[in-house]
């Protein structure tokens, strides 16, 4: 980053964090902060040093903070009223969610900076970690926001699908997107998918889709919507952050998205900055831990029945192909929008594949077991590849 931006967040910070605004510019400092594939990410904080000292009664309580930049057309992208969005983050930190919010700024706001470890997609293959996640998630999905929506909430999924998909329409009958990428080869790449993506009638599959999960009876509960790797900080406890997607919405969309993150990586150093991990699909003996450690902290004393686990098992699997709906929709308009570096073309085309093999293989299942789903979905969608996309639905 230039040392103009770097200044402009001094400054901000300087006015905006308690106990900072006689702090000299040379006594913090700036650094981005990876893993944002929405927002743009930097923590703002005093020298080691400094902060070595930080016994120093002179020190502010405050040593490091997080400056949130807001991605190109979130308020388009997510909801119309950004103010009711802003009030659930708040209350949501005010319930010990997330991080305390500082500051809020027309495009932005400042945090305080979480201590603690953000996961890695390597982290939610351990166990504990896995059960730490249920129990947070079963405390979420607890909470009542109701007072701060006018009547009863569209659930997330049907609202940012529909929301979604209408984005993608329009972009469409404007003429199919080109690709901005610099390097002849990424560029013909994601000039061919385009083509392929715009032939794909998305909103039969979405009706389709969302008839099907309906069967489920999916309980509809406060969620996070994107529980993935780089919105949970291990400390002294788990911390789920960044609730910008969050909502009303089915308890499946959770649990299936979260299963669907277990074999996505976003640490990936190089293009497309995102791998899927063949070896790492969550089997039902990782799902059924899961869901019961969930269950056990949403009911407390209650018994939880084997019948239980499966029935939410399937509802699981079945959610699976709705995280990848969504954030198929998503990865294409973050292609023709956001300036941040991450093949967004190339994931919504992965998790098509993803997809659509799930839906194939649920679909051919009549036990309604799905113990082989994952197995076939891994063996062929496949990163850095479309094949699956010359196929149609």
């Amino acid at each position: 980053m230039s040392q103009l931006q770097t200044s402009a967040l001094i400054s901000l910070c300087q006015d905006e964090v308690p106990g900072w605004k006689q702090v000299p510019n040379t006594d913090l400092e700036v650094q981005v902060l990876r893993g944002g594939l929405t927002n743009k990410l930097y923590t703002v904080a005093f020298s080691p040093s400094l902060q070595d000292s930080s016994g120093n009664n002179d020190m502010p309580p405050i040593l490091k903070v997080v400056v949130r930049l807001f991605g190109e057309g979130l308020d388009t992208l997510i909801c119309d009223n950004i103010a009711q969005l802003r009030a659930i983050e708040n209350c949501l930190a005010d319930r010990g969610y997330g991080a305390h919010i500082l500051h809020q700024f027309d495009g932005g706001r400042i945090e305080i900076f979480l201590s603690g470890r953000t996961l890695t997609c390597d982290d939610l293959q351990d166990a504990d970690n896995s059960l730490s996640i249920a129990k947070i998630l079963a405390s979420l999905h607890s909470e009542d926001l109701t007072h701060l929506y006018p009547s009863n909430p569209v659930p997330s999924l049907i609202y940012l699908t529909r929301r979604w998909l209408d984005i993608i329409t329009d972009t469409f009958q404007k003429g199919i997107p080109t690709s901005k990428q610099k390097d002849p080869r990424t560029r013909k790449e994601e000039n061919q998918l385009w083509l392929k993506m715009a032939n794909i009638k998305w909103g039969m599959e979405l009706n389709w889709l969302l008839k099907h999960l309906a069967q489920f009876n999916s309980p509809i509960v406060f969620s996070h919507n994107d529980l993935q790797e780089g919105n949970l900080i291990c400390g002294e406890r788990m911390h789920l952050i960044d609730f910008e997607y969050s909502g009303y919405n089915y308890r499946g969309f959770d649990f299936g998205n979260h299963f669907c993150e277990v074999f996505l990586d976003y640490g990936y150093s190089s293009w497309p900055y995102f791998y899927i991990h063949r070896d790492r699909f969550p089997n039902q003996l990782y799902r059924s831990h899961f869901i019961r450690h969930y269950l056990e902290n949403v009911r407390k004393d209650k018994p939880i029945h084997e019948e239980d686990i499966i029935a939410c098992d399937r509802e699981a699997v079945n959610f699976m192909m709705a995280s990848h709906m969504l954030w198929l929709l998503w990865g294409m308009i973050q292609s023709t929008i956001s300036s941040i570096e991450f093949g967004y073309l190339q994931y919504a085309a992965d998790r098509f594949a993803l997809y659509s093999t799930l839906k194939k293989s649920i679909l051919e299942d009549q036990t309604g077991e799905y113990t082989n789903v994952l197995r076939c979905v891994h063996m062929t969608a496949l990163n850095k590849t479309a094949a699956h996309l010359n196929s149609s639905l």
